[in-house]
């Protein structure tokens, strides 16, 4: 009799702080795209699955600093303004496609997909973070958290922002979930082991790992890219589509098939399966780039609605051909299908102890890969009850399969080249030179949290500032290009708040401007003194 493995399925939202930072088309419409697209589209289907019997048991990492957004009256008003507009773009489309009834059609499947969002979202109580919650209680899933904002862990200039950034991660969902995380999803699944540490402008010192710092925060377990465990025994393709480079620290040193605690601690870490993560992740062979699923790339001038289908991915945009929700949908299915299939025959050999953890940005479906949700509720479908695949979320593994062994890592994360490359180059250094700036003088905050309580005002905010300096996606948009400009307009502002409020603290003078304060207002003040305190 085969016993059946696990099969996690590992979901990480996030979304940099966008609050009154900007609209289109950079700013606060990446977080309504996604809202629309991806989150709710998730809890509708996970919702559907518990109320037809199927217990989903994913595991989602939902950022700090997206949940406080999620939160967030002004952003709550804002996007039912934004689904109310998309709403009304779509109805002009159906008048504007008199004549062109494919076209025609799309739009009232606009129309219709925009208003079931909007009904969604009220049905929740417009509390995202609420309706996440509900369905973790019920044991449906597994919320784990993250950093604070997203920071990049590994290049923190002092172990105590690395502390820091975790420990508001941590209090931020207590807030929102009611009780403590067991796991974490680190930044871009960035590691780096103790020992002795060379930053991006040379300098060097003794680090602690940063599974002792997981610990010293309660928290059990966190992962890492394949090549951190398997080594060069695999073929590896990142998110970018990139091989990892030829380092010899990168030997193999254990599986992705099974738990390891971190050598020396109590933290647990388990490993990207790449086999299955290729399926979507790929650029070459991965499932959104099937031609009947609709092109992400193309929209239309007028409405901005996405009116065809990927077609050919040598084809340019203007050659793209009509959408066909129908033929989609039947793709979706033979996708569902031969996924479900390579999770089978995957765990078919393996004891009952092996596990297959396949992680994803979430905002991968739905959003970049429209059909992507659809997917998720086959393949879960599929698996639920199978008799060789059991459905867990990460800590239900844990519990069942304690590790035994333990683990030597190496320095990695799941961007270019295994390390750091995407966070730490050229294009990069004037970032960490104001980040590390500040992180040096915000280490004087300390003193002044506790003797100038008049000023007290002023360092919470300051500290605000330098949690959103740290985000990793400023830069990571200037290494991909995707936005450079915007991530040094925001970087550079908040580096200027930061200085700005800082100065004031230790001159003691007032800032007459109230738009640091209006404008930057994610965590609650309570949680970044508590945190600082602690450092």
């Amino acid at each position: 009799m085969v016993m059946p493995g696990t099969f996690s399925l590992v979901l990480h939202a996030h979304m940099p702080y966008v609050k009154k930072q900007g609209r289109w088309p950079h700013g606060e419409e990446w977080l309504y795209e996604v809202m629309a697209d991806t989150y709710i589209p998730l809890l509708d289907t996970l919702n559907q699955l518990v109320n037809d019997g199927v217990m989903p048991k994913i595991t989602i990492s939902i950022s700090p600093v997206l949940l406080e957004q999620l939160a967030d009256a002004y952003i709550k008003e804002m996007f039912e303004e934004y689904l109310k507009e998309r709403i009304d773009l779509a109805e002009g489309d159906v008048k504007r496609f008199q004549r062109k009834k494919e076209y025609q059609k799309l739009a009232q499947f606009y129309v219709d997909h925009y208003t079931n969002i909007l009904e969604s979202f009220r049905r929740y109580n417009r509390d995202l973070p609420g309706a996440f919650r509900e369905l973790q209680d019920m044991g449906a899933i597994e919320v784990l958290t993250s950093a604070a904002t997203h920071a990049y862990l590994p290049l923190l200039l002092n172990d105590e922002w690395v502390y820091f950034q975790i420990k508001v991660g941590v209090e931020t969902y207590r807030k929102f979930f009611k009780r403590r995380p067991r796991g974490i999803w680190i930044p871009e699944m960035a590691y780096r082991p103790r020992g002795h540490w060379k930053g991006p402008l040379g300098e060097e010192k003794s680090r602690r790992g940063i599974e002792e710092i997981l610990e010293d925060l309660g928290l059990e377990f966190f992962f890492v890219d394949a090549h951190a465990i398997e080594g060069r025994r695999i073929r590896t393709l990142f998110s970018g589509g990139e091989t990892v480079e030829n380092d010899p620290n990168w030997i193999p040193r254990g599986s992705v098939y099974n738990s390891y605690k971190v050598k020396g601690s109590s933290i647990v870490v388990i490993g990207r399966n790449m086999e299955t993560s290729l399926q979507v992740w790929s650029r070459d062979v991965g499932y959104p780039g099937d031609p009947w699923y609709r092109e992400f790339h193309k929209i239309d001038n007028v409405s901005g609605m996405h009116y065809w289908r990927v077609t050919s991915k040598e084809i340019p945009l203007e050659g793209k051909k009509v959408y066909n929700p129908e033929m989609a949908m039947e793709r979706v299915r033979v996708h569902a299908e031969h996924f479900s299939n390579l999770i089978r025959n995957l765990l078919r050999d393996k004891d009952e102890s092996s596990i297959i953890m396949s992680p994803y940005d979430a905002e991968l479906f739905g959003h970049w890969w429209f059909e992507g949700i659809k997917w998720i509720e086959l393949v879960i479908r599929r698996l639920h009850d199978d008799d060789i695949v059991t459905l867990r979320t990460v800590s239900e593994y844990i519990d069942a399969y304690p590790p035994i062994d333990e683990i030597d890592l190496p320095e990695s994360s799941w961007g270019y080249g295994g390390k750091h490359m995407t966070w730490w180059n050229d294009k990069t250094l004037d970032y960490w030179r104001k980040e590390y700036d500040a992180e040096k003088k915000a280490l004087d905050l300390r003193t002044y949290i506790r003797y100038k309580n008049g000023k007290k005002r002023y360092i919470v905010q300051a500290l605000r500032e330098l949690l959103i300096l740290q985000s990793s996606d400023w830069a990571f948009l200037i290494f991909t290009n995707q936005a450079p400009d915007y991530a040094e307009e925001r970087y550079n502002k908040h580096y200027s708040r930061f200085l700005q409020l800082y100065l004031a603290v230790i001159d003691n003078k007032e800032i007459s401007s109230n738009d640091v304060f209006s404008e930057d207002t994610v965590f609650d003040n309570e949680v970044i003194e508590d945190a600082l305190l602690s450092i």
